[in-house]
C-alpha cells in the first residue's frame, strides 16, 4: 500500500492537472468567436467602402466646385476591426453582438470610435463605457490602421476632466448639462494630448496583419 505522504503527493499532481486542463478549456473558450463577423466579412465591407471612395472622388473630378462629400467611415467596420485588434493584442475575442456598447469583452463594455481626416469624434451625454477605443482610419484606402486603447471609462475622473473647449468646458461639465452636439473633439488635438499616461496604440498596421 502507498504511504500517506505518496497519496498526497498524488493528489497534488492530479489537482495540478486538472487546473492546466480546465486552464486550457478556458483559454480555447476565450479565443473562440463570439459572433459571426470574420476578418474576411470585416475585408469585403472595406472594400465596398473603398470603391464607394473611389467613385465619389472620380465623380468630383467631373464637377466644378461644389463636391460630393465622402460618407463617414462605417462603424460596422472600424468596431470589428478593433475587435480582431483586441484579440490579437490579448488573445481575448470581445464580442460584437452586444446591447453593452460597440463590443463585450468578458464584463467590459467597450466603446469604439473611428475617424478620418481630422479625427473628429462625437459623443452623447449618456454614452458608457468601462473601456475606450480610438481607431484613426486615414489611410483606409490602403487598409491600415491604427488602434488606440485608453482603460478609462466615462465616469473617471480623468475622463470627466477632459477639457473639450475653453467655452464648452470639461467633458464631465458638458455631459452633466446633457449638451447635445458639444461633446466633439479631435482624437490627436484634444483627447490624446490630455491622456498621454493612459492612451496606448496597441495595433499599427495593414488589415491583414489581423488574420
Amino acid at each position: 500500500m502507498k504511504k500517506s505522504k505518496d497519496i498526497k503527493k498524488d493528489i497534488k499532481k492530479i489537482i495540478t492537472i486538472q487546473a492546466l486542463i480546465k486552464g486550457y478549456i478556458t483559454r480555447l473558450h476565450l479565443r473562440k468567436p463570439k459572433d459571426k463577423m470574420t476578418i474576411d466579412i470585416v475585408n469585403e465591407m472595406l472594400d465596398k467602402y473603398n470603391d464607394i471612395l473611389k467613385f465619389i472622388e472620380s465623380i468630383n473630378k467631373k464637377l466644378s466646385k461644389k463636391k460630393c462629400r465622402n460618407e463617414n467611415f462605417h462603424s460596422h467596420i472600424s468596431e470589428n476591426i478593433v475587435k480582431f485588434a483586441i484579440f490579437k493584442k490579448y488573445k481575448v475575442m470581445p464580442c460584437w453582438d452586444t446591447d453593452c456598447g460597440d463590443l463585450k469583452l468578458l464584463n467590459i463594455c467597450i466603446e469604439v470610435k473611428g475617424f478620418m481626416s481630422s479625427g473628429s469624434s462625437s459623443f452623447g451625454p449618456s454614452e458608457s463605457w468601462h473601456r475606450i477605443y480610438f481607431i484613426d482610419c486615414m489611410d483606409c484606402k490602403n487598409k491600415n490602421f491604427k488602434v488606440y486603447e485608453i482603460k478609462l471609462s466615462n465616469k473617471s475622473k480623468e475622463w470627466r476632466n477632459i477639457k473639450i473647449s475653453e467655452k464648452a468646458g470639461t467633458y464631465g461639465k458638458i455631459a452633466d448639462g446633457n449638451k447635445r452636439g458639444q461633446l466633439r473633439g479631435s482624437f490627436y488635438k484634444i483627447f490624446k494630448p490630455q491622456l498621454k499616461k493612459f492612451c496606448t496604440l496597441i495595433f499599427d498596421g495593414n488589415i491583414s496583419q489581423l488574420t
